[in-house]
């Protein structure tokens, strides 16, 4: 059995050319990698920008540390179609991806009933001064508007009042506003990861002092956590929900004012998976991917 774990050469082009930690950045693909060699496995790491890839000769291509499509969407797409053309089983498949790369599937997956941070979409150049109605009742923690393709809370910023929004002015791609949730400050975001359909294991990311982004570049820190019953029951429940196949995922939640988990994002393309932070993540990741493999553990 083989198996590539997708990756890139380069680094998306808001970190820069000398990001000091770029290392660290795919250091979890080594972990996995290992973890996969200890049961038998060869896999390697290959760049999605790699041309001339014997794609059949994988059993599997599973999507890792491509953080780079944001920059030549079609481009990723094109080549993720490659590989299925070439009969290697892709994870997540191609139209997963498709589904996910923009975070409009928030809208789908609230339309069917799954507990979603409330969104308001924005085309590009819309003014969000144009959307006075929903800073009103977001409340009074104001909004946050994202990239609706986007990866490492690149773009990402608070609107805390009217004045705000109307300086923010237009963007040249499709954003979208959320309530802050004021909960994250305390709280964080949980991840909980799935793998071959199953609950592997869960984390919780707490932003640093005074910043409300919960990657580790922007100083936030991630532990291993065990989540109370009914929380995992809302993460298996948007999990299931997801109207396309999702071998890997990691679906992110935060806390309502009502108490219950809501939706952030389901992360089904190039999740960071917190190899580090959770002591049996690369064993249960491994394992996982074993099975979307077809060998059974």
């Amino acid at each position: 059995m083989k198996i590539a774990i997708l990756s890139t050469g380069k680094l998306p082009r808001f970190l820069g050319a000398d990001h000091p930690d770029e290392a660290s950045l795919f250091a979890e693909d080594d972990r996995l990698i290992a973890a996969l060699a200890e049961r038998g496995v060869a896999a390697e790491r290959l760049a999605w920008r790699q041309t001339a890839v014997d794609w059949a000769a994988f059993d599997l291509v599973a999507i890792r540390s491509t953080w780079d499509y944001i920059d030549d969407l079609p481009g990723f797409l094109e080549v993720l179609a490659c590989i299925e053309a070439a009969g290697c089983r892709l994870v997540n498949p191609l139209r997963s991806v498709r589904w996910n790369c923009s975070k409009r599937y928030l809208k789908a997956l609230s339309d069917a009933g799954l507990p979603v941070v409330p969104s308001r979409f924005l085309a590009a150049a819309e003014d969000p001064a144009d959307h006075l109605d929903f800073l009103i009742q977001a409340g009074p923690n104001g909004v946050v508007r994202k990239p609706a393709i986007g990866v490492g809370g690149y773009g990402v910023e608070r609107l805390a009042d009217a004045a705000a929004l109307r300086e923010a002015g237009p963007r040249d791609d499709e954003s979208l506003l959320q309530p802050f949730v004021e909960a994250v400050t305390r709280e964080g975001e949980w991840s909980f990861v799935f793998g071959a359909g199953r609950f592997l294991y869960a984390a919780q990311k707490r932003p640093a002092s005074g910043d409300f982004r919960v990657q580790v570049m922007y100083g936030a820190e991630t532990r291993a956590a065990t989540p109370e019953a009914h929380d995992l029951a809302s993460a298996v429940a948007c999990y299931r929900g997801l109207p396309v196949p999702a071998g890997l995922a990691r679906i992110d939640m935060t806390r309502g004012g009502d108490g219950r988990l809501m939706l952030m994002e389901a992360e089904l393309i190039e999740p960071q998976l917190y190899l580090f932070d959770v002591a049996e993540a690369a064993d249960l990741l491994a394992e996982a991917i074993l099975e979307l493999a077809g060998r059974v553990p």
